[in-house]
């Protein structure tokens, strides 16, 4: 992707590495998981046994049906991890991708007596890419426990149920990633500088 945006940019646009994003791949596969390393199937399996044990109910909605409530959770759960957010911010992020035509914003839920969360996912052909999540509860195994089902049970299911091949899991705590089987790829952000694209617009116009 980068190479052919910077042909289509005649070499214009200036990259910078952002650093590695995990990606989830071969979910097609029917063996999938019994092809992974052995400490990655016994993580998988522990995962459910924690969300089990901890009773959390999973579950699934379109972005309408709960944009304010799942608003309020990511606006919240950034603040407290120290990034300054507000839900109509949250909203206004997300409803860009509502507006998509070519992908599909869905949330991931989970809840039980202790905790509360969701994750907000894009699809988009025959890749889930995971934008944002809120958990509320103190910090333990219950919290843990809702964390696991929104960022890989929930999302692995859903991926291979849906005949998706891959997961985009972000940037953040690549060991807890790839211990689910994920496997870390170099992410580049570019810079076009505002001369130029007035350029390349005029000389593709």
């Amino acid at each position: 992707a980068r190479d052919a945006l910077s042909a289509a940019a005649c070499e214009r646009i200036a990259w910078a590495p952002l650093g590695p994003e995990a990606h989830i791949r071969g979910l097609l596969d029917p063996d999938w998981e019994s092809s992974l390393p052995k400490r990655v199937r016994y993580n998988l399996r522990h995962d459910r046994e924690l969300v089990a044990t901890a009773g959390i109910v999973s579950g699934q909605s379109s972005w309408s049906g709960i944009e304010d409530a799942a608003s309020e959770l990511i606006a919240k759960h950034n603040i407290r991890k120290g990034q300054p957010d507000h839900p109509e911010f949250v909203r206004m992020r997300h409803q860009q991708w509502a507006d998509c035509a070519q992908a599909e914003l869905i949330v991931f839920t989970a809840r039980s007596p202790a905790v509360t969360g969701v994750e907000t996912a894009v699809v988009w052909k025959d890749e889930l890419d995971l934008r944002e999540i809120g958990l509320t509860g103190d910090e333990g195994a219950d919290r843990r426990a809702a964390y696991l089902d929104l960022v890989f049970r929930q999302p692995i299911a859903f991926a291979r149920t849906h005949g998706l091949r891959r997961i985009r899991l972000g940037m953040e705590v690549d060991r807890v990633k790839a211990g689910r089987g994920a496997v870390m790829q170099d992410l580049y952000g570019g810079v076009l500088p505002a001369s130029d694209v007035r350029r390349f617009a005029d000389e593709h116009a």
